[in-house]
């Protein structure tokens, strides 16, 4: 007599025909899930992202923002996005800072009533934005010091502070800076005493 049909060898072919279906399915599950992810993650990093390119090597630059304009266009057009500057330190070039001290009895050569002329020196100044890229205005910290280089007062300047008027009469207004946006501003100042010295420091910390 021969043996009898087994039919678990049956079974165990079907199992072995179902397995490269199953596999194909979780690979395209991965591959959507990944899309998904780097698409959320495009659409609510894309200002950083954008920022980041801006401050890659030039022979990367360029193609990463065709690549990501792509992208982008096409978000956009499906998902509502709004371009934000950002705050960024290494995007300043401070081109020129000066700090005229006048004597408290003189201003120009001209003898002046200290308890009706506050102003006791002028803070001038030219700073550059290096980026292609709207940034975010910095405060300046000024750091006042006497003959000792003892420091002796500091002056917190906002934006509001020290850009120039033109650059905050309506409708301008401005919150950021442009692109490659070079400023220069005279800001007079009320020093103290002493003031003999001085320190200049970006700041995003908001003016109490």
């Amino acid at each position: 007599m021969g043996l009898p049909y087994r039919p678990a060898q049956k079974k165990t072919l079907e199992l072995t025909q179902d397995k490269p279906n199953r596999f194909g399915l979780k690979v395209l599950a991965a591959v959507l899930l990944c899309i998904l992810a780097l698409g959320q993650i495009s659409y609510l990093a894309r200002n950083s992202i954008h920022h980041m390119i801006t401050k890659a090597p030039l022979n990367i630059q360029g193609p990463a923002q065709i690549a990501f304009d792509i992208v982008d266009k096409a978000i956009c057009h499906l998902l509502p996005c709004e371009n934000k500057a950002l705050s960024d330190f290494s995007a300043w070039a401070i081109e020129f800072a000066d700090l005229e001290i006048y004597s408290p009895a003189t201003k120009d050569n001209v003898r002046v009533n200290p308890e009706t002329s506050p102003v006791t020196g002028l803070l001038k100044l030219q700073i550059r934005n290096k980026l292609n890229i709207a940034v975010v205005w910095p405060s300046m910290i000024l750091s006042i010091t006497d003959i000792n280089d003892v420091l002796i007062s500091e002056i917190v300047l906002t934006p509001q502070d020290w850009l120039p008027q033109e650059l905050q009469s309506p409708p301008l207004q401005a919150i950021n800076a442009a692109p490659l946006q070079e400023v220069s501003s005279n800001l007079p100042l009320s020093l103290p005493e002493k003031a003999a010295g001085y320190r200049l420091r970006l700041s995003y910390i908001e003016k109490e």
